[in-house]
């Protein structure tokens, strides 16, 4: 039996000026950018356990790292003590972006469910943050389940608010 509206997502959006209390990382968790290719393959494993799915792979995440608009220093982790991934945040800019504007988006974020709950997710997603508008954003988006309420709490500590309902079709086959 498939739920109601399985898929209700909303998109958010932030004003570059919007922030929110800096949150420091506890001792011993280091934030840094992703370590390209060589961290792919356990980049590929923290985003299967937290979303607890297998549509992410290592060949597609190798892919990310070609494409044109990629950018680095806006692919961030968190590592933690024992030196294993425990957050993401990518941040993808766009020059042209809604309007002629430019903006960034913010897919995807992520927290070890070992690690949640000690302010990793809205430390990443800051400086990711910050970084979008040092390379020019004038807003940043995101998308997400409107059930996810995780999500949606650290979207909105972070200064974003609703901009839209997104309607998502699907047909199940069973």
């Amino acid at each position: 039996q498939v739920p109601v509206d399985p898929w209700s997502k909303v998109q958010l959006v932030r004003p570059a000026g919007a922030g929110c209390d800096a949150v420091a990382l506890p001792a011993g968790y280091r934030l840094r950018a992703l370590a390209g290719p060589a961290e792919v393959e356990a980049y590929v494993a923290l985003h299967r356990s937290v979303f607890e799915s297998k549509n992410m792979t290592e060949s597609w995440r190798r892919r990310t790292l070609e494409q044109k608009g990629y950018r680095p220093e806006l692919d961030l982790v968190v590592e933690a003590p024992d030196g294993a991934l425990a957050a993401f945040c990518v941040g993808w800019f766009d020059a042209r972006g809604y309007g002629g504007q430019p903006c960034g988006q913010i897919e995807p974020l992520g927290v070890a469910a070992e690690h949640r709950g000690l302010g990793l997710g809205r430390r990443v997603l800051e400086a990711c943050c910050e970084r979008l508008v040092a390379v020019g954003a004038a807003e940043i988006y995101v998308e997400t389940d409107r059930q996810r309420d995780a999500a949606l709490g650290v979207y909105g500590a972070a200064g974003f608010q609703l901009k839209q309902d997104v309607s998502v079709y699907r047909l199940d086959v069973v």
